[in-house]
């Protein structure tokens, strides 16, 4: 009675347990593979853990007896195919059955689990030799050459051929002959941008006057790169007779290559400049012109390379000159008249006129506001400044501080 009621429990659990988890264990590696003669092949073995609805553990492969293991070896999850010579008028395909063990915890208990699954190996002599990989900027198609090994297959070659194979992104790619096209694509934000198609190649071999057919297969994979963008924006306004400096940036800053950047046309009053690893614009500003256009632009090109493809923009900047409403004749201090500060921190206010670096030096003093004592002037070295230290934050109250300052010099005897 003791064994039944433990055997109708573990019956119990076990349905619980696929009544609550996504789906079954499942050996997600591929189960057919191919490898051109005498080249080994390194499979790696995965199975769906992330769909298991629990903690996956203890997951480990197992290579089972069959006629062709010891053709293969296994280490972790790694499935090892051992190089084999082709061979002619035989099967030159090779089987292996793997199993799969986990345990998987949810909140009720834990539930080890096992599948099995058989992995092919094909060996041919015939291969594709066109690259496995390639990339292409968006919007522009790319043209790939298929080739195969015909200089290497032992005889005489005749009726050599490709087929683009059906699969979810074979309509992305057109072929003739042995020209594959990758369809101009956009670049996705967030989406996988990689595309596939399989190719099977046919060729007719004689040797000593027998002709062998073969064929193989081979995937083909394009991604598509997002194109080169300058991020800095096209627009800025700054005040007559000072100087702007504009950061250049781009979407691929911090990729495999720098960016570099050129002057197209309008070079005027601009300085194309590369300070501290950062590449930047320099705009010294002239008067501003009564009545006419205080508008001055400059077109950058940017270039890099990304995965073995040139890259390259250009962008239109334009500065905006205004008038400097304290460039009157009169006497003004320039300094920014509201400022903030985090709490409990020291404040540096650098006191500026338009009169700095004239005859005689601006004297600074305090004419009121000074609440508690909590700004201080300072002077030396020829400048003038203000120390502010911040109080805590006060939630609910006021945290603005206040202060008048006077400036005074002498210029012509006035």
């Amino acid at each position: 009675m003791k064994i039944i009621k433990l055997f109708i429990t573990s019956m119990l659990l076990l349905s619980s347990f696929q009544t609550f988890a996504a789906e079954p264990l499942r050996i997600t590696t591929a189960a057919d593979f191919s490898t051109p003669e005498n080249e080994s092949k390194v499979i790696e073995l995965t199975i769906n853990e992330n769909h298991l609805g629990g903690v996956v553990s203890n997951q480990g492969f197992e290579k089972l007896t069959g006629a062709d293991a010891d053709k293969f070896t296994l280490a972790g999850n790694k499935l090892t195919f051992i190089a084999k010579a082709f061979e002619a008028r035989s099967d030159n395909t090779y089987r292996v059955k793997i199993k799969a063990t986990v345990d998987v915890t949810i909140f009720f208990g834990t539930f080890p689990l096992e599948t099995e699954k058989t992995i092919t190996v094909t060996v041919t002599r015939l291969h594709i030799t066109t690259a496995s990989n390639f990339s292409t900027p968006e919007n522009k198609s790319k043209v790939i050459e298929l080739t195969i090994n015909e200089n290497h297959l032992g005889g005489a070659v005749s009726n050599q051929g490709f087929e683009k194979l059906t699969g979810a992104d074979a309509d992305k790619f057109t072929l003739a002959g042995n020209k594959l096209t990758f369809i101009a694509k956009a670049f996705e934000a967030g989406s996988d941008n990689t595309y596939r198609v399989k190719i099977k190649a046919t060729v007719d071999v004689t040797i000593f006057f027998v002709r062998f057919p073969f064929e193989t297969e081979k995937t083909i994979t394009v991604t598509v790169i997002e194109k080169l963008r300058i991020a800095t924006a096209a627009n800025f306004s700054t005040l007559e007779k000072t100087q702007k400096i504009i950061p250049l940036t781009t979407n691929k800053d911090g990729k495999e290559n720098e960016v570099s950047f050129a002057i197209i046309e309008g070079n005027g009053g601009f300085l194309l400049e590369y300070r501290g690893g950062r590449n930047r614009l320099s705009f010294m500003a002239p008067d501003f012109k009564e009545g006419q256009s205080n508008m001055y632009h400059i077109t950058i090109r940017a270039s890099t390379v990304e995965n073995n493809n040139f890259l390259e923009t250009e962008k239109t900047f334009t500065v905006t000159v205004t008038k400097n409403p304290d460039d009157d004749g009169g006497f003004h201090i320039t300094t920014a008249a509201n400022i903030s500060t985090l709490e409990k921190t020291q404040k540096i206010i650098p006191l500026t006129t338009n009169k700095d670096g004239k005859e005689n030096e601006v004297s600074f003093v305090i004419m009121g506001g000074n609440i508690k004592g909590r700004f201080l002037l300072e002077s030396g070295n020829g400048r003038n400044r203000l120390v502010f230290m911040a109080t805590d934050f006060k939630e609910g109250q006021s945290n603005m501080y206040h202060i008048k300052v006077k400036a005074s010099t002498v210029e012509n005897n006035n």
